[in-house]
């Protein structure tokens, strides 16, 4: 898929694109490690990884959820507070 965004980890912008891991920022504060499943504009939808292993084995698209790309994270900057 040609669908990707910017995020800036570490003071340099880096492209995420679909099934990539990130992690997100909820509304609590709480970090959660994910999968991107589109990019659309300023917004990444994304899933968790067991949604996004099941969907692609029966070739349909998994539920997922909108996340604004300043709370998507680059996976390896924050694995070792990262919530399933």
């Amino acid at each position: 898929m040609e669908n990707g965004i910017a995020i800036l980890v570490s003071q340099r912008w880096r492209i995420v694109h679909p099934g990539q891991a990130v992690v997100v920022t909820n509304f609590d504060g709480k970090l959660l490690k994910r999968k991107v499943v589109e990019v659309i504009g300023d917004v990444v939808l994304i899933c968790k990884e067991e949604e996004y292993n099941l969907a692609r084995q029966s070739k349909s698209l998994p539920w997922c959820v909108g996340f604004r790309k300043e709370n998507v994270h680059a996976a390896e900057t924050h694995s070792s507070k990262v919530s399933a």
